[in-house]
């Protein structure tokens, strides 16, 4: 069995085997030349003993140039399958593996002279050396350094490269329980370990590297940890990122071992690491603090690298501690629930409670007792630009009448104005929708008179603008409506809603004659 070296990959294999079959075919060519027959002649006339080996020689030549040829044969078939293994990512691998082993099953099968387990396993095992390699520069792509790509990236690139062995492992197997199947067909005795043995020890070496960047990650939370004590520890992290980083040899060469010391220091000190933290959530532990500051301590070491942290020990101590002040207070309450404890400073905060509470009573009284005053404007109000006409109640009265019927609710003293306004607030609320509803009927009917005829309706429009004229001046008060202007309001919303003629002209006739009766 030839020795390999790691970097040879199948390729090299055909390269072999090509580089053979040209020199023996050479050296064919050579034997076959008329100088080298007369002397083969002469020696064979003189009988000479050199002949025998000649000839033992000559086969030899033959048999080996016939060996070169057919293994480029069959491994020519396997072409196709090199470069896709010297190119492709170790996912897009995957497809081209199934065809592989297949053709490979195929040279074992059929080939006459490739068949043997020597060449079979070297065949194999330079597959292995190819996507190591290819691994490699996979994992390696778009940075200077494997530990400047970040976590997820890494993770990611090394799952896709240790899937690509077990699927290399798991297609050979398939091949090889299938023969086993048929005890007549060539079987594939090959050493696995020999085969595989690279592979996977590349595979147990990317796997400590994405432990490793995994806990550096995970570590990395120490810096948003807000803990008197934390800073020391933070900073030998960063020391031994850097020290990690800073390893000049390449840690994906599996046969470095410097990377398995270089591992086992670096898990002695994370271990340290995870030791002064826990002896520094210990310290706390052990202070002066309230069970809200142990809460919220425990918060912050969550929010941390909590891998080798026993923050469960932790938990259950508060929950004691918790369940005795629970108890404390139960006793508390019912030695003191008949003749509480009262504060000293019980007495002046309800003194001082109760005067802000009749300061602002007293405050709004004065201010309830104004809202009579603006019932002494006029029930309407012309608008200075458009000239339409309003109902004059002030938004304030509904709001005061509101709330004094919540303050009479609580008990609180309230005006007897107001009281008064209380008992009218019905009617005032009923004389304030029809109002609206008369002032909106003549705005629309005004509104429907052509331009043709509104010179020809203006007298009567006129005629209903003085109707309206006593709520402008004379009648100041919602309260002190007499019922005779309030008919004459009403008897006026009535015509405007319900003698409603199809001509405009007709409808303000009907209106104005309603005034004039």
């Amino acid at each position: 069995m030839r020795r390999e070296a790691d970097d040879v990959g199948p390729s090299a294999e055909l390269e072999h085997w090509k580089t053979r079959m040209v020199t023996f075919n050479s050296l064919m060519e050579e034997v076959k030349r008329p100088h080298v027959k007369r002397t083969l002649g002469v020696l064979q006339v003189a009988k000479s003993r050199t002949m025998r080996s000649w000839r033992e020689l000559d086969g030899n030549i033959t048999v080996v140039a016939n060996e070169a040829k057919n293994n480029v044969k069959y491994l020519h078939t396997l072409d196709k399958f090199f470069r896709p293994l010297g190119k492709c990512t170790p996912t897009s691998m995957l497809e081209h593996i199934p065809g592989l082993m297949t053709s490979i099953r195929m040279i074992h099968t059929i080939s006459q002279y490739y068949n043997t387990s020597e060449r079979m396993t070297s065949l194999l095992l330079k597959v292995t050396n190819q996507m190591i390699a290819t691994c490699r520069s996979f994992l390696s792509q778009g940075v200077a350094h494997i530990w400047e790509h970040s976590r997820p990236v890494l993770l990611q690139r090394i799952s896709e490269c240790c899937n690509l062995n077990v699927d290399y492992q798991r297609s050979f197997h398939t091949v090889r329980d299938k023969l086993r199947e048929n005890s007549e067909n060539r079987q594939f005795d090959f050493s696995e370990n020999y085969i595989f043995g690279k592979f996977d020890a590349f595979c147990r070496r990317l796997e400590k590297i994405a432990h490793m960047a995994s806990t550096m990650e995970s570590l990395a939370a120490l810096q948003h940890m807000k803990v008197e004590g934390v800073e020391k520890i933070y900073i030998r992290y960063q020391n031994l990122v850097s020290t990690t980083k800073s390893k000049t040899y390449d840690v994906l060469d599996h046969r470095k071992l410097e990377f398995d010391s270089d591992y086992a220091d670096f898990q002695l000190q994370v271990q340290g690491l995870f030791e002064s933290l826990q002896s520094l959530l210990n310290f706390w532990f052990h202070q002066s603090l309230t069970t809200e500051q142990m809460l919220e301590l425990l918060a912050v070491f969550e929010s941390g690298p909590t891998a080798r942290l026993d923050l469960k020990q932790h938990y259950l101590l508060l929950l004691l501690r918790y369940s005795r002040e629970l108890e404390l207070l139960k006793k508390t309450y019912q030695k003191q629930r008949d003749r509480p404890a009262l504060p000293q400073s019980y007495n002046r905060i309800a003194v001082v409670l109760l005067q802000y509470e009749m300061l602002h009573l007293r405050a709004w009284s004065q201010a309830a007792e104004s809202a009579p005053h603006s019932l002494s404007a006029a029930l309407l109000v012309r608008h200075e630009t458009t000239k339409e006409v309003f109902v004059n109640l002030d938004p304030v009265v509904l709001e005061v009448l509101q709330e004094a019927r919540w303050m009479n609710k609580l008990g609180a003293t309230v005006p007897k104005v107001i009281i008064k306004m209380m008992n009218r607030e019905e009617q005032l609320k009923a004389l304030d929708h029809r109002l609206l509803e008369l002032l909106q009927d003549y705005s629309s009917v005004v509104h429907r008179i052509p331009p043709l005829l509104l010179p020809l309706m203006q007298p009567f429009i006129c005629r209903v603008e003085a109707a309206l004229s006593p709520g402008l001046t004379t009648l100041t008060s919602f309260l002190s409506v007499s019922p005779e202007n309030v008919y004459k309001c009403i008897m006026l919303n009535v015509h405007c809603s319900n003698f409603r003629p199809t001509h405009p002209f007709l409808f303000y006739f009907g209106v104005n004659t309603a005034f004039l009766q």
